[in-house]
């Protein structure tokens, strides 16, 4: 069982894919007769349905995380710049402006 966040939205991913891949596999075998066709289509609906369950469940752990890079961090006013960097200025240069 996975115990970190990146572990567990590893796994989900690899679960998503896992259930397109088995979609895909299903589809590949042609169904014949009408039964055939419904039950085919009953797995399908649900492992499209188990997929779609995880894919939001992925979406809305993305949302609680917190922000960490400050490039993408909001400020109070949602759209205001983000602060200008200070660069240190070489002693050379510093005397060259006096």
């Amino acid at each position: 069982m996975a115990s970190t966040l990146l572990e567990r939205t590893r796994e989900s991913h690899e679960e998503i894919e896992r259930l397109e891949r088995a979609v895909c596999a299903d589809f590949r075998h042609e169904a014949v007769t009408h039964k055939e066709r419904l039950a085919q289509n009953h797995r399908v609906r649900s492992m499209l349905d188990d997929a779609a369950t995880k894919a939001k469940r992925l979406v809305r752990a993305s949302h609680e995380l917190p922000i960490r890079n400050p490039k993408h961090a909001r400020t109070d006013h949602g759209n205001a710049p983000p602060p200008a960097r200070i660069r240190k200025v070489p002693a050379q240069l510093a005397d060259r402006a006096k």
